[in-house]
């Protein structure tokens, strides 16, 4: 990205760490010690793997719109991410226990067997296609 603005090229994309949010702390998915986001310490080795392992890159090269990557792009680093090399460009989307969460006006869901789900408005169809007529007869 030069100058603040989005340069994304094909296949650009965005790391996103995935955590639980129950209460006033934060869990990565893929792991079971709590944390503060806001405090800027560098995580423990044990910490800084599970956040890892919850880490996923949302890319366009998967059809994820440009638009959703700015909305991505637009969450701020937390200081518990800037504390680390590891994860100081990356993102935190939180999930309440059933998985779902939000993120602007973006519904996402989280589950371990689906991995992570950006609900996003589909395209409109073309004008010339939106009465299902094919132009033939």
């Amino acid at each position: 990205m030069t100058d603040g603005l989005l340069d994304y090229l094909p296949g650009s994309g965005i790391h996103v760490v995935v955590l639980r949010a129950p209460a006033d702390h934060a869990v990565p998915v893929e792991g079971k010690t709590t944390f503060d986001l806001d405090r800027s310490e560098e995580p423990s080795a044990q910490l800084l793997s599970e956040l890892l392992g919850s880490t996923v890159r949302v890319t366009t090269a998967e059809g994820i719109p440009y638009d959703v990557l700015a909305v991505l792009e637009g969450i701020a680093v937390p200081p518990a991410f800037r504390a680390s090399p590891w994860l100081a460009d990356s993102r935190p989307i939180l999930v309440q226990d059933d998985g779902t969460g939000q993120i602007g006006d973006l519904p996402v869901r989280y589950s371990a067997d689906r991995g992570l789900q950006i609900l996003y408005p589909q395209q409109q169809p073309e004008p010339d296609d939106s009465d299902g007529d094919d132009g033939n007869g």
